[in-house]
């Protein structure tokens, strides 16, 4: 029987409990601890770099994190081939110049 706070899911054969009842200022409490705590782990891994847009305002801790994920998506996408990454990186660039009609 399922309770109606909680379902269970099977995953390679091991029970994971779900719980179904949390609140959302919990779970946004939640999440904006990992994302500052994964901003600063990119902040600890470059520590040369200058955190901050070309207007000299600070990139938040969303921003950092995101970058971090999405060049790690990408290294994954081109296989940490470096002359892929540079061929991804030229397409991505005319994606986005195309998008804003520049």
């Amino acid at each position: 029987m399922i309770n109606q706070f909680k379902t269970k899911t099977v995953v390679q054969n091991e029970q994971i409990e779900i719980r179904d009842n949390l609140d959302p200022a919990v779970l946004s409490d939640i999440k904006e601890k990992m994302i500052g705590q994964i901003a600063d782990y990119v902040r600890e891994q470059f520590p040369t770099f200058d955190w901050r847009w070309n207007d000299h305002s600070a990139m938040n801790d969303k921003t950092v994190t995101s970058l971090f994920f999405i060049k790690s998506d990408l290294i994954e996408i081109c296989e940490k081939d470096p002359l892929k990454i540079r061929e991804l990186m030229i397409i991505l660039e005319y994606i986005l110049e195309k998008e804003s009609g520049e």
